[in-house]
């Protein structure tokens, strides 16, 4: 299957790991369409929708968690449900960029 889907990110978060160590991570739901192609019925639309948690354990490494809700089209069938979870782990090359305060910054 192939699909795209449209992120919002509406809540961030800060978790006591352990009673040691926070945490830092977001909340986010996704939705988007694509299409799913089967050996017997051929290429069929699909709807996704979820959400998915991500834990930050560096600036630049984190951990997802995407719980996924997928429905495809059956002629015979009509919409069926197929659900998924997925892990990741992510990494980003480079320097992490920061940003300049609001004081550092010339007015015009």
């Amino acid at each position: 299957y192939a699909l795209t889907s449209f992120v919002y990110t509406p809540m961030y978060t800060k978790s006591l790991l352990f009673n040691k160590s926070i945490v830092r991570g977001e909340i986010s739901f996704v939705g988007g369409g694509g299409g799913a192609k089967f050996r017997d019925s051929g290429m069929r639309p699909l709807i996704s929708l979820g959400l998915y948690l991500r834990f930050f354990s560096s600036e630049s490494r984190s951990w997802k968690f995407d719980f996924r809700n997928n429905i495809y089209f059956e002629s015979s069938l009509g919409a069926v449900n197929s659900m998924s979870l997925s892990v990741a782990y992510a990494f980003h090359f480079g320097t992490p960029q920061t940003t300049r305060p609001i004081e550092d910054i010339d007015e015009l």
